[in-house]
């Protein structure tokens, strides 16, 4: 009892220390296009070059970068390896990557990991989902701190440095499973893949897993101290 109150005062203490961190930046991309291959077990999803739109919004007050349906190929490339498939194809695991690029060429990178599954019967697959090592690299032509859109930019500076974390708000297939595939031509041309959803994230400065980290660590400590 006394080992379950002290690990409770130190969480306390923990989450007290920390300070109170707003959202880094968000991202919004719609009308993608999805493919997968059953037999790799490869899902990939692009923009189409005069449907999609998309926005990267930073939330600390530092502009929104707008791309509007003119926009080419490969500005948005998510790719994910699936597993564990089951539920008539209808559940799964999901890990990957994407990549954002905008006018000038620099690049917002992040892993990502989660699981895919109807909420309920009947309803569209949903990927519940983290992203990792978010890392923002300005590699173009104009101000490399910052996002830029056709329209508007989003500054890229932080107090808190990378790489962040992030959590997968929005991200939707209609009417597919992962028992066949779906999908026949080249990504991003919008002649073969199943058009379908879109994607949406919020990028943190810390992760909840510090706070587990501490607690574990914590935790161990005195189960040491105890049999020392």
């Amino acid at each position: 009892m006394k080992t379950k109150l002290l690990i409770l005062s130190i969480a306390v203490l923990c989450m007290s220390a920390m300070p109170a961190k707003a959202d880094l930046f968000s991202f919004t991309y719609n009308a993608l296009e999805s493919w997968y291959d059953s037999t790799t077990k490869v899902f990939t999803s692009d923009e189409v070059a005069g449907s999609s739109s998309a926005s990267v919004t930073n939330l600390q007050g530092g502009g929104t970068a707008l791309f509007d349906t003119t926009w080419g190929t490969d500005d948005y490339t998510l790719t994910m390896l699936i597993s564990n498939i089951g539920g008539g194809g209808k559940t799964a695991d999901g890990v990957g990557s994407l990549l954002l690029t905008d006018v000038d060429g620099d690049t917002i990178y992040a892993d990502l990991t989660g699981t895919w599954a109807p909420p309920s019967i009947g309803a569209a697959l949903k990927f519940s989902g983290v992203l990792s090592n978010v890392a923002y690299t300005g590699i173009g032509g104009g101000d490399n701190t910052k996002f830029d859109g056709d329209l508007g930019t989003a500054s890229m500076t932080f107090t808190e440095l990378g790489p962040w974390n992030g959590t997968i708000v929005h991200l939707v297939l209609t009417g597919l499973d992962f028992n066949s595939s779906w999908g026949d031509g080249t990504p991003g041309d919008g002649a073969g893949g199943v058009q379908d959803g879109g994607m949406t994230a919020v990028v943190v400065p810390v992760p909840a897993a510090v706070l587990l980290g501490i607690l574990g660590l914590s935790a161990a400590g005195i189960k040491l101290r105890k049999f020392a």
